[in-house]
């Protein structure tokens, strides 16, 4: 194995636990890999200022790959040097699809690292946010608006991800049946999932593989240089680009499949203990 310069960490899943936080012990090897000269870079579905806080204060923090690889942000300079948003009318095109889904759905967009969602959807979302942290996400990191379509016909600006949550009752009967059609529909998206009952969708060209390696050629990294480390299905292009890919034991079957090794869970120092492999 090449030196390692650059890993990626998932968040949800990988780098936080159930808790959402950052254990000791990760925190300590993260520390000591970025005192080796590594760079450590999140690589997230969420957008740069829905991270965790104390994730996004880690001193060594240079670089963030977000909304699933539609933008990878200079922390430093506080600028974007890649992004790939699914351009509006196409936006408003899978809006007007996943209105005429059967079952009860939510749905949000993120446009210029924010969220936003229908105002109505927002008010009733409990059900659709089992989880208390992610049910937190969704009234905290989205601004309402009357009409989600109508807002983004106005501002006209890219989309740099849409999701779908749904009841967790209807998880095992629907999911992979919308995500099949949706890209069987749109074959221009990407439809992944991070959590049991969203659905999240960007466009083609943007997801964690391909920003993981627009950064690395920014920084000079060649592809056996980077480490990747995910649980869920949109990190499997990320863990396919990487030199070096974990997956976590708590990772979807096809990206435990994929990996170069699996790491123990993200509640019992799978970070840490996956970090030995090549952190010596």
């Amino acid at each position: 194995m090449q030196r390692i310069k650059l890993v990626a960490l998932d968040l949800d899943g990988t780098l936080l636990n159930s808790n959402k936080q950052v254990t000791d012990e990760s925190r300590k090897m993260l520390y000591k890999a970025a005192e080796k000269g590594i760079e450590i870079v999140p690589c997230t579905g969420r957008f740069f200022g829905g991270m965790p806080e104390n994730v996004r204060k880690f001193p060594f923090l240079h670089y963030a790959i977000t909304v699933n690889g539609a933008s990878v942000y200079d922390v430093v300079e506080k600028k974007e040097i890649y992004s790939s948003c699914i351009p509006w009318e196409k936006a408003i095109e899978v809006i007007e699809y996943i209105e005429t889904l059967p079952c009860p759905l939510v749905y949000d967009a993120y446009i210029d690292n924010w969220g936003w969602m229908n105002r109505h959807m927002q008010e009733h979302v409990d059900p659709f946010g089992p989880d208390p942290h992610y049910l937190k996400m969704l009234k905290t990191f989205r601004t309402p608006v009357e009409n989600l379509a109508d807002f983004i016909a106005d501002k006209k600006r890219g989309v740099q991800k849409l999701q779908i949550y749904m009841l967790p009752s209807e998880v095992k009967a629907h999911k992979a049946e919308y995500m099949k059609m949706i890209s069987d529909q749109f074959p221009w998206l990407a439809v992944t999932s991070s959590v049991v009952n969203n659905i999240e969708m960007n466009y083609a060209e943007a997801n964690k593989g391909a920003a993981l390696m627009a950064l690395a050629e920014h920084l000079g990294i060649s592809r056996e240089q980077v480490a990747a480390f995910g649980d869920g299905s949109n990190d499997l292009t990320m863990i396919k680009a990487a030199g070096f890919g974990v997956s976590m034991e708590n990772g979807v079957p096809e990206l435990r499949d994929m990996a170069e090794y699996v790491t123990r869970n993200n509640d019992h120092e799978g970070i840490a203990f996956g970090f030995r492999k090549f952190l010596k």
